[in-house]
């Protein structure tokens, strides 16, 4: 298994499942996923460049992204 992918899905559903209640933190998916912090902020940064995460704001957090969205399409 590839970690760095295990760990960019991981992060990902993390943020799926609480963000609908409200944003998710940094630290709150690092603790949950038990990955280091500063890999789940690298991780973070690139699922919002590639659109399947939104940061909302610095201290928010993230929340699903549009690019996300149309995953649901395709099930």
């Amino acid at each position: 298994m590839i970690k760095v992918l295990a760990k960019a899905f991981a992060v990902y559903e993390e943020v799926a499942r609480k963000s609908t209640v409200r944003p998710v933190r940094c630290f709150e998916i690092a603790e949950a996923c038990q990955i280091a912090p500063a890999m789940v902020m690298r991780l973070l940064q690139t699922l919002v460049r590639l659109k399947y995460l939104r940061q909302v704001s610095r201290q928010a957090g993230y929340t699903i992204g549009p690019k996300a969205h149309s995953l649901e399409l395709c099930f």
